[in-house]
């Protein structure tokens, strides 16, 4: 008998505790919807009190305002004094260039009619390589290429000079 007693006791409990939630939920809902009806109308008179037009004409007038700015600018930023073509000096300094060119052309040395010999060096090539082996303890391969090197190198200079 009690265990019934009990049983509808918490019944009772839980109808209660369900009721308590539906009734918060219910007032929580109450306040979101006020909430967003006084957002709305807060929104709406914002709105009102701005017009689409009055928008357009604001923009219209900074546009207008940046336009003129830019036009004082160009109009200060203008040089004083003669105006200087470019292409003009470009081509004066392109006719500058080319007379000094023509100049150190008609400076340069004569070529030789006659056929010029380079010294001969292949005679002393075992020295040299010996000397270049024992100086960096190199691979012979290395000390053929740096033979031939200094070879054509000695030859280049000769020919400048000859020239």
């Amino acid at each position: 008998m009690y265990e019934k007693q009990i049983d509808q006791i918490y019944g009772k409990k839980t109808n209660i505790e369900i009721q308590i939630m539906t009734l918060e939920a219910a007032a929580g809902n109450k306040e979101v919807l006020t909430a967003m009806r006084k957002g709305a109308d807060a929104l709406k008179a914002t709105v009102k009190e701005t017009d689409v037009d009055k928008v357009a004409d604001v923009m219209d007038d900074i546009n207008e305002s940046m336009a003129l700015a830019d036009e004082l600018g160009d109009a200060m930023s203008q040089s004083i004094g003669p105006q200087i073509d470019e292409d003009e000096l470009n081509a004066e300094l392109e006719e500058m260039e080319n007379e000094m060119a023509d100049s150190e052309m008609l400076k340069a040395p004569e070529v030789p009619a006659h056929k010029v010999k380079p010294p001969a060096v292949a005679e002393k090539e075992p020295e040299t390589k010996q000397k270049v082996s024992r100086t960096f303890n190199a691979h012979p391969f290395v000390v053929h290429c740096t033979y031939r090197f200094a070879h054509f190198f000695s030859v280049a200079v000769c020919c400048l000079c000859v020239v």
